[in-house]
């Protein structure tokens, strides 16, 4: 799968980079997104990605600003989210995925801009401002005490997501689409490969272990896809990925600005790019 971060790092404008999607037009005149060739294996997972990059483009062909954004942004995850459990019933199998089962919530999250503000936005909208500010404060702490570790020292009982509260995710109806096509058939295989050290180790040193579905991953990977294309390709907006606690962290500390200066296409979020990998 193409990786958009790599485009960005490169500092190329996107109008050099290779095109992912080309604007067709019909005999009325309606302008489309359409893939230049196949990102993923199977089909249909193409098709989601080329729908999701539709959506975006019809939504925002006129401006962007961040409140369209934000709203573009539910609108995908929540369909994600349809999909995905559209397609856990259909394989007739039990997940066991549910509230006190956090084990997937001890790891460094991945996120785009737009899932950052969708998450920061939420959390403005649901919290007080005494609880805004002792969480920010929790963020600033959990942001330094992660600095320089790698995602595999990330995944450990040490570093909970400063957003899961008594064992349940405090912003899940906002959750990144990383967090949304998590799913696991075996909660207490889950619960070894985090707690148990040598399993841990195993894990992480093989890349083996884990019992879950994996088309729901597939339509949420094909969502995202569709989504940071348009956005990378057509809005030229910066759509690298990021730390899911830095980001949160760089907003709680600019705020509206941030989020602006971002839809206008700065690529400002350099100090939430994404942890060093294993």
């Amino acid at each position: 799968m193409l990786n958009l971060s790599e485009c960005w790092m490169s500092g190329s404008s996107p109008a050099k980079d290779r095109r992912h999607l080309r604007v067709i037009q019909n005999d009325r005149g309606q302008r489309s997104l359409a893939l230049d060739g196949p990102i993923f294996e199977q089909p249909w997972t193409n098709q989601v990605a080329s729908d999701a990059a539709n959506v975006a483009f019809a939504r925002l062909r006129d401006g962007v600003d961040v409140a369209q954004v934000l709203e573009l942004t539910k609108d995908l995850l929540n369909e994600c989210s349809r999909l995905t459990e559209k397609l856990a019933s259909n394989a007739r199998v039990h997940l066991e995925c549910g509230a006190g089962c956090d084990h997937c919530c001890h790891e460094a999250v991945g996120v785009t801009a737009p899932e950052a503000l969708q998450v920061y936005a939420y959390l403005r909208q649901t919290r007080s401002e005494e609880e805004l500010n002792v969480l920010r404060l929790e963020l600033r702490e959990r942001s330094e005490a992660i600095r320089g570790l790698s995602t595999s020292e990330r995944y450990s009982p040490d570093h909970p997501c400063p957003l899961l509260k008594d064992g349940s995710c405090s912003v899940y109806p906002a959750r990144p689409f990383a967090c949304r096509g998590m799913n696991s058939v075996d909660r207490a295989d889950c619960e070894s490969r985090l707690r148990d050290p040598v399993r841990r180790r195993e894990f992480l040193r093989t890349g083996q272990g884990g019992r879950v579905l994996l088309d729901p991953l597939l339509a949420t990977q094909a969502v995202s896809v569709g989504l940071q294309l348009a956005l990378f390709e057509q809005f030229s907006l910066d759509m690298r990925q990021l730390d899911l606690i830095w980001a949160l962290d760089l907003l709680f500390a600019g705020g509206a600005d941030v989020a602006e200066a971002w839809a206008a296409g700065k690529a400002n979020f350099e100090s939430a790019l994404g942890a060093a990998p294993r």
